[in-house]
């Protein structure tokens, strides 16, 4: 009864590779797949240039890369983390997405209270100061820029 617990907990642990049974990606291999979405949807923000413009143009804009920033991080976590590492990227890319967020709610609140945007603003800078160490030190170096 201890050996099918045991082995019902760890395929629990494993998702959806245990129960295929298919290898475990590693450490290099997802770094470097992530690594290559984060560089794809880094392309596609610079594709949009820096905000310029009245203070509605700057935020639309703004707005459209934050938009790019969370399809990276949804693509990103379709990507199998390796063994033993669901939870640190788990709470890395919670921590990035969290950020984007708080800096897209300036783009909404800038036209209306600047305090408040000014303020979700340093928020999100201090959040991502934070994450960009986090992703850097994972080997997410692409996902921080």
């Amino acid at each position: 009864m201890l050996a099918l617990l045991t082995a019902c907990l760890a395929a629990c642990g494993q998702g959806h590779r245990a129960v295929q049974g298919g290898d475990a990606i590693t450490k290099a291999a997802y770094v470097d797949r992530v690594n290559e979405i984060c560089a794809h949807y880094n392309a596609l923000q610079e594709s949009l240039g820096q905000p310029v413009g009245t203070v509605d143009q700057q935020a639309a804009t703004t707005h459209q890369i934050n938009l790019l920033s969370l399809r990276k991080i949804a693509e990103a976590r379709r990507v199998p983390p390796p063994l033993g590492a669901r939870r640190v990227t788990r709470e890395i890319l919670d921590r990035f997405e969290e950020a984007v967020k708080t800096a897209d709610s300036s783009t909404r609140l800038v036209s209306t209270n600047t305090a408040a945007a000014n303020a979700a603003t340093e928020t999100a800078l201090r959040m991502m100061s934070v994450v960009t160490v986090e992703l850097n030190g994972y080997g997410l170096t692409e996902c921080s820029r």
